[in-house]
């Protein structure tokens, strides 16, 4: 479902605008600027950023961040306990995108009646 989405299936600003609101937190200014991306691939990359740095300068902010999206704690313990600790802010910003993903494709379908 949400692997066979191809970037004509969702509007990136949407994403951005999702994303946005999960990572918003109070006293702390929004990591994602809709102008800043154009792309999935820019998106993720820009993710990966903010969330390499995040884990060397607010680990705790980046934890309740992954919380408040709704990631899949199991997912999250194996990035970084299990055997995939290689490439960690590329496979949290992955699993970012794919929660947001789903998000929307189950908004949109349900707000359109299927």
């Amino acid at each position: 479902m949400i692997a066979d989405m191809k970037e004509g299936d969702y509007d990136i600003k949407e994403l951005i605008n999702v994303t946005n609101k999960s990572l918003n937190q109070p006293g702390l200014k929004s990591l994602l600027n809709p102008n800043d991306v154009r792309s999935l691939d820019e998106l993720k990359n820009y993710l990966i950023e903010k969330i390499a740095l995040m884990i060397n300068t607010n680990f705790n902010q980046l934890i309740n961040s992954l919380y408040r999206i709704d990631i899949d704690e199991n997912k999250v313990k194996e990035i970084f306990y299990g055997t995939i600790k290689d490439n960690i802010p590329t496979n949290l910003a992955s699993l970012i995108i794919e929660r947001q993903l789903q998000k929307l494709y189950y908004r949109n379908k349900y707000k359109n009646g299927h």
